[in-house]
């Protein structure tokens, strides 16, 4: 991360300083962007403050686009807190570093190399605003990061903590229930954004024997959907960012970008495709995901497409942890260690079952092809299903122990600044 340009864009978005006596005390406030990121996190981030002995002031963007917003608002209320000063600053972002699939200053050779360099500058000044902001404050600060990675390699910018950001929010978000009793399909998968890794996994799946036996959604917002909902017409304007696939495009080489697209193209009236999962009249996952969705109370295992653009960096989300809450099987399509990761960390993932082997494998198009292996090697495989592992499973996920692994880890940290 180095060799940023000049920070002169100016950032006009929805934020949120948290000041009504249910939100900010004197122990933590809260800047926000949107101003539903943290709707349900506000007691979690009390007792964290509380536990730590540490007044704590919460900067969280969701998005990563919205940081100069927040870096304004930054200093609005520490000029303006009428002598309240924080002894840390949390900077809660998910944190997507790279997040379009390449480091600043790295060659482009794709075809749309005019598009990617506009992506990569837009990238690297949401880098320099975010390094801004964190070197302008004076107190101790953390970084919340969601990639283990981290735990292992510093970062020579920033201090960072692993913090499992959404198992919180399904923890907190989710309720408990029991395994169900009845589930009619083998393999279940959702897409909503439609992010290239998705784009490329759905059309290894739309051709496999087993597609039509699957609970499958893809209406992906951004592909066939404009962000307001809209379906897109005429088709080709969405059936033209098929041909789109970023940096992927160059991690599985020419040959399959070009059957990406002809077999997405093909199938274009297939479009929506089951959109369940999420409510298509909502466009964020705070509202509009739906855990009680088919594909996992009706689905015996299901393929979790995370946030990934080929960059190899774990990004595990709601749609792991829900999942685990869901006591099932699963898959994750994301950078590679992730499984180990949630072994390592006390959660079953069916060693027993699934073939985890791609999660060993960092190349991407090595990764998508040992991934699809493993997916018909299942499909091809009877499975009995075991409701009380499955319970098991999900008692533990809800578990007090287990909360309190992740709720300590950062106190701890938190204790010790």
């Amino acid at each position: 991360m180095n060799d940023f340009p000049p920070i002169n864009e100016t950032v006009n978005d929805e934020i949120r300083i948290l000041s009504d006596k249910n939100a900010s005390t004197d122990l933590c406030r809260f800047i926000t962007r949107p101003v539903w990121a943290l709707a349900t996190e506000y007691q979690l981030w009390q007792d964290i403050a509380k536990a730590s002995g540490k007044k704590l002031l919460v900067l969280c963007d969701r998005s990563y686009r919205g940081i100069a917003s927040i870096h304004t608002a930054y200093n609005d209320i520490i000029s303006t807190s009428n002598g309240w000063k924080p002894d840390v600053v949390i900077i809660h972002t998910g944190w997507e570093p790279e997040f379009n699939g390449f480091e600043p200053g790295e060659p482009i050779t794709h075809p749309d190399k005019t598009h990617l360099e506009k992506m990569r500058i837009r990238v690297s000044r949401q880098q320099a605003i975010f390094l801004d902001l964190y070197n302008s404050i004076q107190c101790p600060k953390l970084v919340l990061t969601v990639n283990p990675v981290y735990n292992s390699i510093p970062d020579p910018h920033y201090d960072m903590q692993l913090f499992e950001t959404f198992y919180i929010r399904v923890f907190t978000r989710q309720r408990q229930l029991p395994a169900a009793t009845h589930k009619k399909f083998k393999l279940s998968c959702l897409n909503r954004m439609a992010r290239p890794t998705r784009i490329d996994l759905f059309s290894r799946l739309l051709v496999e024997p087993f597609f039509k036996d699957m609970h499958c959604s893809f209406h992906a917002l951004g592909l066939l959907r404009g962000n307001d909902g809209r379906l897109f017409r005429p088709p080709g304007r969405g059936e033209s960012k098929y041909a789109y696939l970023g940096l992927i495009a160059e991690r599985v080489g020419e040959a399959r970008s070009e059957l990406i697209t002809k077999t997405l193209s093909s199938h274009w009236d297939m479009f929506p495709i089951n959109p369940d999962g999420y409510n298509l009249s909502d466009h964020n996952w705070n509202i509009g995901f739906d855990p009680k969705s088919y594909a996992y109370t009706g689905s015996l295992c299901n393929i979790a497409t995370e946030t990934d653009n080929g960059i190899d960096q774990v990004f595990l989300t709601e749609k792991t942890f829900t999942c685990l809450a869901h006591g099932m099987p699963f898959f994750v399509q994301t950078g590679h260690g992730a499984i180990a990761h949630l072994r390592d960390i006390g959660f079953d993932v069916w060693d027993d079952v699934i073939d985890h082997a791609y999660d060993a494998e960092p190349d991407y198009a090595t990764r998508q092809d040992m991934l699809m292996d493993s997916i018909r090697k299942y499909m091809a495989t009877e499975f009995v299903r075991d409701i009380d592992r499955e319970n098991r499973n999900i008692a533990h996920f809800y578990s007090p122990a287990t909360y309190k692994i992740f709720f300590d880890s950062l106190v701890d940290r938190l204790t010790n600044m």
